[in-house]
């Protein structure tokens, strides 16, 4: 019976999302597939401005509240190149996801590129 539910949770969620991506393609018809599309560019990179700053919360808060049980004291000469190698990561994968973020809103304020 759960399993049921599981697969018509699912199947609803897609049905709704094709109506919406349906109706969002009326509306751009009725008014104006540019003047949509520039709506539609503003509202995507004003939500991915608010995920940046959210994101970026929510991992300074997990990092401050598992500080202590995230890396343990290293039990070899190994372990510390592990958690250097664990560090170095973390902050390439923070920078990379920063310059992405920062990247997509200035190309969307550029007249012409879509």
């Amino acid at each position: 019976m759960q399993t049921f539910f599981i697969i018509a949770i699912l199947a609803l969620g897609f049905l709704i999302t094709f109506q919406i991506a349906k109706a969002s393609e009326y509306v751009a018809v009725l008014r104006g597939e540019e003047k949509t599309r520039k709506q539609s560019n503003k509202v995507n990179a004003f939500l991915l401005l608010v995920f940046l700053i959210v994101g970026l919360i929510g991992v300074y808060y997990c990092n401050e509240q598992l500080k202590g049980k995230i890396l343990g004291e290293p039990a070899s000469d190994h372990g510390v190149l592990i958690d250097r190698m664990l560090y170095i990561t973390i902050a390439l994968t923070g920078i990379v996801f920063f310059d992405t973020d920062c990247f997509i809103l200035v190309l969307v304020q550029i007249p012409g590129i879509r």
